[in-house]
């Protein structure tokens, strides 16, 4: 079983489990699992025990409040208007089908996720063939397409579904706190109850949405199609996409100052503390290196006061978090970027450096190889020597720097454009909307 799978699972029954009310039965079926987790060689658990992890803290869902104040919705909504960051909105494409979709995210605001549902919204050919609805939507960050922002009050759901009619309903699902999880079940059952056809994309390591087999599951690379399929459930693999056009460059010959950039959120999830020691080493290592860091979360106090410790604080930026149309900027001032991260069932930021003209190198872990293609950009998971020695040998040797970014750059651009992705997801809901039609009319 995959190192990445491995920690899910325990996260999964640890996040899961009420602790304030100790279960002899949950602590025993805790035990079953660090077993077998330990002696399985499939890549995935049995589906018993896949259903068993998923049902933990269902019993509570009900119990979840979950609404805000009348005339806070409105609020939010106007302080985006006024306030709020919009994403990138791509170009519609005339050849896609227009399948009237009902997206459904939890969280809409900065993110890989909620880029696919913007992606896909703006290339439909009619716009107003597609919705979204979201329990949260970030107050600060305006998403320019239509929109709906319900928390737990399944009478609204409903209402929505009533309002837009959908055809298809499109789920991004990801793993996260108890209301979260109580918002999709929610989703899920509405759709279910209509006879609606069900895409969920699923974006994150761990399992998804298992409650029905009436659905078609889209994986984000092999890797977590392989750690996370179902079996008896269709599925597809559509890589993310990005938009060429706004981040293609030339790489750029090295120079005497090299900067080194990692685009991450701090939040522990994909890198955490454990990433300190690379940092520390890697800027001594390269003494004449500058790190610049985009993004934030949680973890980034430990790991400033850590370089600061260090000696090094002076030879790192920090930058927080950026609008979507500033990161084709940034990345093209990198002169290596770094992926040291625990697990990604993609890793659409290397994508973009690569794009940017911008060598990248990682830790083999997830999917992360497929994308960074060279043995001289992948290196063993966790150990910090060898990656400081690969971030070293690129950066003092110009003609290793351009053959890995050519590499790459080329599987990228045969791989990864936002174009095909759309097109891949509309013809699968035209086509899944398609079918169920043909079987209820039979």
């Amino acid at each position: 079983m995959d190192e990445t799978m491995k920690i899910w699972c325990r996260q999964a029954i640890r996040s899961r489990v009420d602790d304030t009310r100790p279960d002899p039965q949950t602590e025993a079926f805790r035990h079953e699992v660090d077993a077998r987790i330990d002696t399985e060689e499939s890549p995935q658990l049995p589906m018993e025990l896949r259903r068993r992890i998923e049902s933990l803290g269902q019993d509570r869902f009900n119990s979840v409040f979950d609404a805000r104040r009348p005339g806070v919705g409105l609020a939010r909504r106007l302080a985006r208007i006024a306030l709020g960051v919009k994403p990138h909105a791509g170009r519609p494409q005339p050849e896609v089908k227009s399948t009237r979709v009902l997206h459904a995210i939890a969280d809409l605001q900065i993110g890989g996720a909620q880029q696919l549902v913007f992606d896909l919204m703006n290339s439909a050919s009619g716009g107003a063939s597609h919705h979204v609805i979201a329990r949260n939507v970030g107050v600060r960050f305006n998403p320019s397409v239509p929109y709906s922002e319900i928390r737990g009050d399944a009478e609204r759901v409903r209402r929505a579904f009533d309002r837009f009619r959908p055809e298809l309903v499109h789920v991004c699902h990801y793993h996260a706190g108890l209301p979260t999880r109580a918002w999709y079940q929610k989703v899920f059952e509405i759709a279910l109850e209509r006879d609606l056809p069900i895409v969920q994309s699923h974006c994150v390591i761990g399992d998804p949405w298992l409650g029905s087999d009436r659905q078609h599951l889209v994986f984000c690379s092999d890797w977590s199609r392989g750690c996370s399929r179902v079996p008896g459930i269709p599925d597809s693999v559509i890589s993310p996409g990005s938009p060429f056009e706004r981040f293609r460059a030339p790489r750029r010959t090295l120079g005497p100052k090299p900067l080194i950039g990692l685009v991450y959120r701090l939040a522990g999830d994909k890198i955490d503390g454990s990433v300190l020691p690379l940092l520390t080493n890697m800027l001594r290592r390269v003494p004449q290196a500058h790190l610049q860091v985009v993004g934030d979360g949680p973890i980034r106090p430990a790991l400033s006061r850590g370089l600061e410790d260090a000696g090094l604080a002076s030879r790192v930026t920090w930058t927080g978090f950026v609008a979507f149309k500033r990161l084709p900027e940034i990345h093209r001032g990198f002169d290596l970027a770094i992926s040291p991260v625990l697990g990604d069932t993609f890793g659409s930021g290397a994508v973009h450096s690569i794009i940017s003209g911008t060598p990248v190198i990682g830790y083999g872990v997830a999917a992360i190889p497929s994308i960074l293609r060279r043995k001289e950009a992948i290196v063993t998971p966790g150990d910090t020597e060898e990656y400081v020695e690969k971030i070293a040998a690129v950066l003092l040797d110009d003609h290793l720097h351009a053959s890995i970014h050519e590499t790459q750059r080329l599987h990228a651009e045969e791989n990864f454009r936002v174009e095909h992705m759309n097109q891949r997801y509309h013809d699968l809901f035209d086509r899944v909307a398609k079918e169920s039609a043909t079987a209820d009319s039979t």
